[in-house]
């Protein structure tokens, strides 16, 4: 008993309370993420597929590569995604990707936790800040629905403002470049942060670092490796149709600017206005609501702003000490923030309240998995992009309606297996797909060869779902299939 009460008297309860933070968010949301696998709710899951399959390939010698939209290696500069790939070393279970890309997200409470204590006096209001990125609806809602590089770049960014205002350079470029690897479109804010340096008349290296880094990376990115990898030029400048006009008339835009407010600054992130220096830097990443009509449309685009959560943070962390500044001298001054603090937590979760669904396995979900296990591990296989996520550890297998981008001839009808809906192609249960429904009578032309063709014999039958496997023995497919299969 001694030494627990000696235990207890050393560790101090804002450390208590932050770790129990961490590790709430991080069971709640990654158990949300695996539950929404499980039942087929994955908001989009064939780049869910995508990308899982790059980190299992990863994690089996094979960085980056993937077969489910092309045949090759991912277009775009997020190499931290392999950092989650050694858990497969460890275990099959897709949930411990979750568990690690959610606990590197939930991370970032530490550095905002630190940031604030380096500049607000107590324990209580600098827990509260860290309980605004905990709850922040955005991040929470592309956490649970989306698996992307955009999100890990938040807890570097804010490890970042951490180590630049203690100036200690090195780590401060560490977490910098750490961001760098998240996504290329992080590029632009590194940038501008050697600008912000100059303005605050720091010595060269922390001008001259940031630009460098960020222009390399935009450099690298557009003219070596996606050529490299696509063989054409870099894609993703075009924003999705660009406007015509792009004159100051934009910025009227008064769908953009509901958009901006309702998932930065909304609830507490208002405070952020006070100390709008460090949020004027993710200019680049929060302009495309602006000019990029789609992105208003679809969430499937979301992740590419949500790194700006870094910055918005970092406003509200200034912001917060300001307002604390106009309550000098009152006493029930830091009881009054930390009360409205409080209230935007509970406001942003009850916004983000969706995100918080645990959904339930019905029968169909059950029929799918039942299928899905009678298929081998090394087998070929193409499917609708609804179920791709339950398929994507493994080497291969490709979407039935998903055009090959890179002019490679992605034909589904050589898989080994096929598994389908006979009634509709299924992109996600939760999510409607933009401008994919010309693919339609694609997926519905296969399902009719595949029923009147002798290659194929149906194995099994679930529900409205279907799983085929090649006919032919003597194919090289077919060598692969274990003998009890093809019984």
């Amino acid at each position: 008993m001694s030494r627990l009460a000696e235990i207890t008297r050393t560790v101090r309860w804002p450390v208590v309370a932050l770790v129990a933070m961490i590790v709430t968010r991080t069971l709640a949301l990654s158990s949300l993420c695996h539950q929404r696998y499980l039942t087929f709710h994955s908001y989009w899951p064939i780049d869910l597929a995508n990308i899982n399959q790059a980190i299992w390939n990863a994690a089996h010698g094979r960085p980056q590569k993937v077969t489910i939209l092309y045949d090759g290696l991912r277009e775009h500069f997020d190499h931290l995604l392999m950092a989650l790939s050694p858990v497969y070393w460890f275990s099959d279970s897709i949930f411990w990707v979750f568990f690690l890309y959610t606990l590197i997200i939930s991370s970032g409470l530490l550095a905002v936790y630190l940031l604030a204590k380096k500049t607000i006096s107590g324990e209580v209001i600098p827990l509260f800040l860290a309980l605004q990125y905990a709850v922040f609806p955005f991040l929470v809602r592309l956490n649970v629905d989306q698996l992307r590089g955009d999100l890990m770049a938040v807890p570097m960014l804010l490890f970042g403002f951490f180590f630049y205002s203690e100036k200690r350079f090195c780590p401060f470029m560490i977490f910098i470049t750490g961001a760098l690897v998240c996504k290329e479109s992080v590029a632009a804010p590194v940038v501008i942060w050697g600008l912000y340096a100059l303005m605050q008349r720091r010595s060269w290296k922390w001008v001259v670092a940031p630009i460098l880094a960020g222009l390399g990376v935009l450099a690298f990115t557009m003219w070596i490796y996606n050529p490299m990898v696509l063989g054409v030029q870099y894609r993703h400048t075009h924003l999705g149709g660009l406007p015509e006009n792009l004159g100051l008339g934009l910025f009227l835009d008064g769908a953009s600017w509901i958009f901006l407010f309702k998932n930065f600054f909304s609830h507490t992130g208002l405070i952020s206005g006070l100390s709008p220096l460090p949020m004027l830097m993710a200019a680049p990443l929060l302009g495309p609501v602006f000019v990029w009509p789609g992105l208003l449309q679809h969430p499937m685009w979301y992740h590419v702003l949500v790194p700006a959560v870094a910055f918005v943070v970092v406003s509200m962390v200034g912001g917060t000490k300001r307002l604390l500044s106009f309550f000098s001298g009152r006493r029930a001054g830091p009881s009054v923030v930390s009360v409205l603090m409080l209230a935007g937590a509970v406001l942003m979760v009850f916004e983000a309240g969706s995100s918080y669904r645990w959904y339930q396995q019905s029968d169909e979900d059950r029929a799918i998995w039942s299928l899905i296990d009678q298929i081998p591990r090394d087998a070929f296989v193409a499917a609708p992009p609804l179920v791709l996520p339950a398929l994507s550890r493994r080497e291969r297998v490709h979407s039935l309606v998903m055009k090959n981008r890179r002019g490679h001839d992605l034909d589904p009808m050589k898989a080994d297996f096929i598994l389908l809906n006979l009634n509709e192609v299924i992109w996600s249960k939760i999510a409607d797909a933009p401008n994919v429904k010309k693919l339609d009578p694609q997926y519905f032309s296969i399902i009719a060869e595949i029923r009147k063709s002798p290659e194929w014999k149906r194995i099994g039958r679930k529900s409205d779902w279907e799983l085929y496997r090649r006919n032919t023995r003597s194919s090289d497919a077919d060598a692969r299939i274990p003998a009890k299969i093809l019984r």
